[in-house]
């Protein structure tokens, strides 16, 4: 299992220009991991961009939806789940911070 944890705070950052081939390799990391160890592969980012990139790969279909879990971890450093639809439709939790929408909305 994949594991993606959204943690705007101490989570790893990566550029822009790499998240959509960061994604694919960490997700193939995950899968050798599942092999070793019992609860799979863990990624904390910083990116929101890279949960979006998962979500693209996962709609051409070079990664399974069954085969990652999506998490929000707050400032109280408590993980909640986002789920997603076979659409990729989301349902964030109520705390999730969509900085994006928030800025283009203000915009």
């Amino acid at each position: 299992m994949f594991k993606v944890i959204y943690d705007p705070i101490n989570g790893q950052a990566f550029k822009d220009g790499e998240v959509e081939s960061k994604a694919l390799i960490f997700f193939n990391c995950a899968q050798v991991a599942d092999e070793i160890y019992p609860d799979g592969y863990t990624l904390v980012t910083a990116n929101d961009l890279f949960i979006n990139a998962v979500r693209v790969l996962i709609k051409r279909g070079e990664i399974p939806l069954e085969k990652v879990e999506f998490y929000y971890r707050d400032a109280q450093a408590n993980d909640t789940q986002i789920v997603f639809d076979k659409n990729l439709r989301a349902r964030y939790p109520s705390n999730y911070p969509d900085y994006m929408v928030n800025f283009l909305m203000e915009l």
